[in-house]
């Protein structure tokens, strides 16, 4: 997608003259971390042959991402701009993404036996199917392959209520989760979507562990996962929210430390910490381990201005083992 953001920080839409470019979106996100943490990575989209559809394909390649499963047609790249907030003020997003090139894919559309053929993960969110029915069967049609390719479907909830309803979310990701091997979530998207309500055991001040290890058996009912990796968010404004992960194994939880952030741009967080939770199953670490790097990878993305997390393993290990107080290196 083409992001489109107020040139100086914390303008306002409606008061800017000047807007910054960069290029983002829920897969992409994941598969650039995911290229910069050195793995073969290939990313599948359909983008208009113009100058921007250019731009977008330049982007991936930069970071080692391969595109040459990207179709080149249609009339125009989804958008959407982003008003960054600050203190009580919350950060806006504005979608403008009818008609795209890639809300036309249709299912036979994608050879996915042949994208498929060498992969050990296939990764989605809910985004996509939001965008049309059109893309809603298309998604669907290359999990079922996934599967059946033995290639382990990575899917994150991720909905956005500015895209569908809760409702029409419910009832079409119901149908994508006996596919999901490794799934990715929130407390607000677990309501939003599989209708699991924390509320009575918040207002008892169940403790944390007690309340995310419910809530990962809630979902871990629903489905029949390898993992379910979780974040949980307490927003103090939009500047400073306090971060941290749960990965469960279907046997335990494993939580990360909380992290207390001061926000540059939190969009692409939630991306950030899905590249973090399969670069860490895929190195075959302990769950301890991966969770931990997840979160601390996603908190370093809060600190970085655009979407994509340009940060590698090293640097991640470093905050992770050694020090997460920001001193300087020299």
């Amino acid at each position: 997608m083409l992001r489109l953001t107020p040139a100086y920080s914390f303008e306002r839409l409606e008061q800017t003259d000047l807007l910054r470019m960069s290029f983002a979106g829920a897969e992409s996100n994941i598969a650039t971390s995911l290229a910069i943490f050195q793995h073969d990575v290939s990313f599948v989209s359909i983008l208009p042959d113009n100058p921007i559809g250019n731009a977008a394909i330049n982007i991936l390649r930069r970071y080692g991402v391969d595109t040459t499963h990207i179709i080149r047609e249609g009339n125009r790249i989804g958008t959407y701009f982003i008003e960054a907030g600050t203190s009580v003020r919350p950060t806006q997003v504005i979608y403008d993404r009818a008609d795209s090139a890639f809300s036309f894919i249709k299912p036979g559309q994608i050879h996915w036996e042949e994208v498929l053929k060498d992969a050990e993960y296939f990764v989605l969110t809910g985004i996509t199917p939001a965008l049309s029915d059109s893309c809603t069967a298309a998604a669907l049609e290359a999990m079922k392959i996934a599967q059946k390719m033995k290639v382990k479907v990575c899917f994150d909830f991720n909905y956005r209520s500015k895209l569908w309803s809760r409702q029409k979310a419910g009832e079409v990701l119901s149908a994508f989760i006996e596919y999901v091997n490794i799934l990715f979530c929130n407390e607000g998207a677990a309501f939003d979507i599989l209708g699991i309500d924390l509320t009575a055991l918040k207002n008892k001040n169940t403790p944390h562990e007690q309340l995310y290890s419910f809530l990962a058996k809630e979902i871990a009912a629903k489905g029949n996962y390898d993992f379910i990796a979780l974040t949980h968010r307490d927003h103090h404004s939009a500047s400073d929210n306090t971060w941290s992960g749960v990965l469960y194994n279907n046997q335990e939880a494993f939580y990360s430390k909380q992290y207390e952030l001061k926000i540059i741009d939190r969009l692409g967080g939630g991306d950030a910490f899905a590249a973090g939770i399969i670069h860490g199953i895929s190195q075959g670490w302990n769950n301890a381990k991966t969770i931990e790097f997840a979160t601390i990878a996603a908190a370093i993305k809060h600190t970085l201005p655009g979407d994509l997390n340009i940060v590698s393993e090293k640097e991640i290990l470093h905050v992770m083992e050694n020090d997460s107080t920001g001193h300087i290196l020299r």
